[in-house]
């Protein structure tokens, strides 16, 4: 009898830090502003074409250069896009089996694009705050920006499901995101159609 009771005591426990785990997962998500792009304020603004002619030469940098790192702990989506480069921002985490099975791929396009294209990785379970203004809805997740800092628009050759999103009030094209793993391949072919070469 008191084993019955025991037990009984211990799958109520069980049950309610399972509701509670899935509580935090779920604000995780949708915390910070994600799930909505609502205002230019929170995916910034594109550079015009006078300030892509002052920003620094990324080839004359070298690979070392710090806005070339993979790894990031926030996104600040507005230095990116002064460099005038195509942007790829994988929104993983490091203990997510698919963002682990894509993380290869990720270094290899970061290594072999150093100077030509941006390619960050953040963390978001380690960094939560690291995707506000995001819609994210699940990990792993890329948002693409082309080289005038605008979201990128898939020409009729790219076969990636991808999704466009617009600002609700205004229709605005605000974000261009894959969700899911990638392939080295696929990231190369959504560069080349961005321009790089």
């Amino acid at each position: 009898m008191k084993n019955n009771k025991l037990i009984g005591i211990i799958v109520i426990i069980c049950i309610i830090a399972a509701i509670a785990g899935i509580a935090v997962f779920k604000n995780m998500q949708d915390g910070g502003g994600a799930g909505t792009a609502q205002t230019d304020a929170a995916v910034g603004t594109a550079q015009d074409a006078g300030d892509q002619a002052t920003s620094p030469d990324p080839e004359a940098l070298g690979s070392d250069y710090a806005d070339f790192a993979l790894e990031v702990e926030s996104i600040d989506l507005d230095a990116l896009k002064s460099l005038g480069l195509p942007i790829i921002i994988d929104f993983g985490a490091d203990e997510c089996a698919p963002c682990r099975q894509m993380a290869p791929a990720l270094e290899q396009v970061n290594a072999q694009m150093q100077g030509k294209a941006l390619i960050k990785f953040i963390d978001i379970w380690q960094n939560p705050d690291g995707f506000a203004g995001f819609p994210i809805q699940l990990i792993p997740t890329q948002a693409f920006f082309d080289a005038d800092g605008n979201p990128y628009v898939p020409s009729k050759d790219i076969d990636i499901d991808l999704v466009l999103y617009h600002d609700k009030t205004t229709d605005e094209h605000v974000f261009t995101l894959h969700q899911g793993g990638l392939t080295t391949e696929q990231m190369l072919s959504i560069l080349a159609d961005m321009g790089v070469a």
